[in-house]
């Protein structure tokens, strides 16, 4: 049967009732004869009144089809029927020539349903009553126009608007956004405070309510946006290192512990919500000046930053951010209250490759590379072989690679020279390169670029942070059409996270991602935005590929490897795959490491660069005082109500000064050596350091210190004791990373004895301080990896010296081996032996450290 021959009826299409409504029943009528569609049969003929039964052709047929569908469905069902037969109709008719002739009658002659692309909320006043406000939604369509609606024109199924010829369909997901919008009606601004700040707070997490973006900008990856709050995981905790906050929500309330001036206060609260009054109560007194005391569980407190804060962080709301979250790019991640939006990145199951070795690449074009070098300027053989690592892999159709070279084997370099070669040949195809590194690195990035390459090769990179960053915002992102024309643009990982919305529609060459084993949890802000980046090549820099677990190799690949051919598949069969007991062993399979056809590079400094000079290791105890042994019991017996985290924060300060547990702020030099002995350690073993220098030696010490408290102690107790001029205190924060930089050149530059005090956590990224030839390390840190990143700060490329490292610890009175300290000690020596070798997981979960204090000891 010529079914195509057969189109040349006449379709026409009618409603009994109102388009949407209950009881709307669609009706088709074929060549003017009705067509039963409510019925179980499906329609392939018209039964006329006189004569036999005709057959329908095959467009007819699925209009009576469709026809029956949208009279049993719901209301936005019916709709969808509605807009989508009317299209295909149309263009069917067009398509035949005319030989299918369609006509809606009656009401659906002039009823056009108008799609909704994105809901939008809005304060106004109420025109009866201006002291009052509502909040009112409002449609916006693809063509970027906008329609208000009233409240009480939504009806079930996402339909909207009085005009019943001409409703909104309203995008999935609004109804509950609608629900949340019907009680903020006609309110008192006091009373809805922090929905006038940022109506966004009713949008519920995980939702994108943003469909009318256009996805075509971004790389495959890239499945849309959604809505997140709260601190992302793994973002917080390993970072501050004291100060842990048990927030717990219970059937019973919500449950924190505050750390107030007296110490630390358990208060409990009977919901979430009464924390939220409490916040919102302290940000306005704070707004206003006052000094009432606020009643929180029961207890009267003073208004403070310091509770705000901590408040936030127990509630799972953003910390209030430094300028690279001040922006508010609606689907950008910008941390407020309101939430985040991080991209939701599609998982790729693509398969390894199939084994066989790719066409050997072109050589690397060494005499460009020579060209480009400053005078003198020239790669150590190891670093020549990373770089021709690098290009072979690129040029073979790699999506990446991750270069996991030892601490201070100039990773950096490497990896420049690769950059400048994409520059320089037709690779680039002069799409911008990214970097984005700790913020610590950013000026250091820039720094190293004019100090190996010719002058005007890299012009001036685009440093996207600080001033450079709120120049190109545009109203809630940036403008993606400049930094498309950068030749390199330098970010931090949480300017990345935070305007990947904008960032992701760049289209890069190469885009880097030193210290990279920040994106070891792949579910946070920075990770979503790395792995969704659009890119034609990847490189992670890291020394550390391993810290918690295996799973961090993963994390990082599925970062630098967004298309075929990857090594791994999903996150899940990756846990199946190298779960086990041999999963290192089966890791090292997949990567075919430690062939040439690996993806994976790693050299240790001991086989690279022999000539560098060694490290030596020496551990000194002392006896705690009775004093602090008291108080370390105290702290274990209170570990069971106040959980091992908290326990541990104790411990810490306990261990580095006990005035730490109160308040060490003007305590004179006197009192703070005769209270702790591993200070007066500490500021005996650098009086040996400069006993050397004092012969013509140029002796200088690092002290990696956890706490800022003790930091400052310490500095205050060094310049005094040594009579220096100043003793700098290095943390890594955002707006001091210049500072820091002119902190250590002075300190490089200085003549004879100095001391520059760092924390292990902010100063372990990418510093070169080989000025220094003595690490003491003060305050212990439960991760060797973070521990040797901050040692090889001094033990790198250009060290002239053995480097000298120094564990001051203590012990209990008359047991060298027992106490909080020693126990410390023991267990990052085992997880060190471990992480030597690479990919021997360095797990960090609390319940590890339960040996650490034991209540009976003593």
């Amino acid at each position: 049967m010529d079914l195509l021959g057969l189109e040349t009826q006449s379709i026409r299409w009618d409603v009994v009732g109102i388009p949407g409504g209950a009881r709307a029943q669609y009706r088709v009528r074929v060549d003017d004869e009705p067509v039963l569609v409510t019925g179980n049969v499906f329609p392939w003929v018209m039964a006329p009144q006189e004569g036999a039964p005709l057959p329908l052709t095959p467009t007819a047929a699925w209009a009576c089809s469709e026809a029956r569908i949208a009279t049993h469905a719901s209301a936005q069902e019916q709709l969808a029927v509605v807009i989508r037969l009317r299209g295909l109709l149309e263009d069917v008719t067009g398509l035949l020539g005319g030989r299918i002739q369609f006509s809606p009658s009656g009401f659906l002659k002039t009823f056009e349903p108008r799609p909704v692309a994105r809901l939008g909320l809005r304060w106004e006043s109420d025109p009866e009553a201006t002291e009052l406000v509502s909040l009112q939604p409002f449609a916006v369509f693809e063509d970027g126009t906008q329609a208000p609606f009233p409240l009480s024109s939504v009806r079930p199924g996402g339909i909207a608007g009085n005009d019943s010829r001409r409703p909104l369909l309203l995008p999935e997901g609004t109804d509950e956004v609608l629900a949340r919008t019907r009680p903020l009606q006609k309110r008192l601004p006091v009373d809805v405070t922090r929905e006038l700040h940022d109506p966004s707070l009713l949008i519920p997490e995980g939702r994108n309510l943003d469909s009318s973006l256009d996805l075509s900008q971004y790389s495959p990856r890239v499945a849309g946006f959604e809505v997140l709050r709260g601190r992302q995981p793994g973002e917080g905790r390993e970072a501050t290192g004291l100060d842990w906050f048990e927030p717990t929500t219970a059937a019973e309330g919500f449950a924190l512990t505050l750390h107030v001036d007296e110490g630390p206060l358990r208060i409990q609260l009977n919901s979430r919500e009464e924390a939220l009054d409490v916040l919102q109560k302290n940000d306005a007194a704070l707004a206003e000046g006052s000094p009432s005391p606020l009643t929180v569980g029961g207890q009267q407190l003073a208004p403070s930053e310091a509770l705000g804060r901590q408040l936030r962080i127990a509630l799972n709301l953003s910390e209030p951010s430094s300028e690279e979250g001040d922006g508010t790019e609606a689907a950008g991640g910008a941390p407020r209250p309101g939430g985040r939006i991080g991209a939701i990145v599609r998982d790729v199951a693509t398969p390894a490759g199939d084994g066989k070795r790719s066409p050997e690449p072109p050589p690397v074009p060494w005499a460009q590379l020579r060209g480009a070098l400053q005078n003198g300027v020239a790669l150590k053989p190891h670093q020549e072989e990373g770089l021709a690592w690098l290009w072979r892999h690129a040029q073979a159709g790699s999506p990446g690679v991750l270069l996991a070279d030892d601490m201070g084997l100039g990773k950096t370099l490497q990896v420049a020279c690769f950059m400048t070669l994409r520059l320089l040949t037709a690779e680039g195809m002069a799409r911008p390169q990214l970097v984005v590194c700790p913020t610590i690195l950013l000026d250091n990035w820039k720094q190293e670029l004019a100090r190996f390459f010719q002058e005007d090769l890299w012009r001036t990179p685009f440093i996207l942070h600080g001033a450079e960053l709120r120049a190109v915002k545009r109203g809630d992102g940036l403008n993606t059409e400049f930094l498309a024309q950068q030749r390199l643009i330098i970010t931090n990982y949480e300017t990345l996270g935070a305007y990947q919305r904008s960032l992701l529609k760049v289209d890069f060459d190469v885009v880097v991602f030193d210290e990279a084993h920040n994106l070891k949890n792949p579910d946070t802000l920075r990770s979503r935005a790395a792995r969704a980046l659009k890119r034609s090549f990847a490189v992670a820099l890291t020394g550390t590929p391993v810290e918690n677990e295996l799973f961090d190799v993963w994390a990082i690949y599925d970062a630098i490897q967004s298309r075929a051919p990857r090594v791994f598949g999903p996150r899940t069969s990756f846990r199946e795959e190298h779960g086990g007991e041999q999963g290192a062993a089966t890791l090292r399979t997949r990567l075919r490491y430690p062939s040439n056809d690996s993806t994976l590079m790693r050299r240790e400094k001991a086989e690279a660069l022999k000539d560098l000079p060694e490290k030596r290791y020496q551990r000194h105890a002392v006896e705690m005082t009775a004093l602090q042994e008291e108080q370390e019991r105290l702290i274990a017996r209170q570990a069971s109500q106040r959980g091992a985290f908290w326990a541990l924060a104790a411990l810490q300060k306990l261990y580095q000064h006990p005035a730490l547990l109160t308040d060490a702020r003007g305590m004179n030099a006197a009192t703070a050596l005769r209270e702790s002995p591993k200070t007066r350690l500490c500021l005996d073993l650098l009086e040996q350091v400069e006993g050397r220098a004092s012969s013509g030696s140029a002796e200088k010490a690092l002290v990696f210190v956890l706490s800022r408290a003790m930091q400052e102690l310490l500095s205050g107790l060094i310049k005094e004791r040594f009579r220096l001029a100043s003793v700098p205190i290095i943390n890594g924060e955002p707006e001091n990373r210049r500072v820091a930089l002119q902190a250590i050149q002075t300190f490089s530059q200085a003549r004879g004895f100095q001391v520059l005090l760092l924390s292990p956590l902010a100063a372990g990224a990418g510093l070169n301080i080989v000025a220094a030839n003595h690490v003491i390390h003060y305050g212990r840190w439960w991760n060797p990896a973070k521990e040797d990143q901050a040692t090889d700060r001094a033990h790198r490329i250009g060290q002239v010296r053995p480097v000298h490292v120094y564990y001051p610890l203590l012990h209990r009175q008359g047991r060298a081996e027992a106490g909080f300290d020693m126990r410390l000690h023991e267990l990052v020596e085992r997880k060190r032996s471990l992480a030597r070798d690479f990919l021997a997981p360095v797990p960090e979960e609390a319940h590890q450290f339960s040996g650490v204090f034991q209540e009976g000891e003593g």
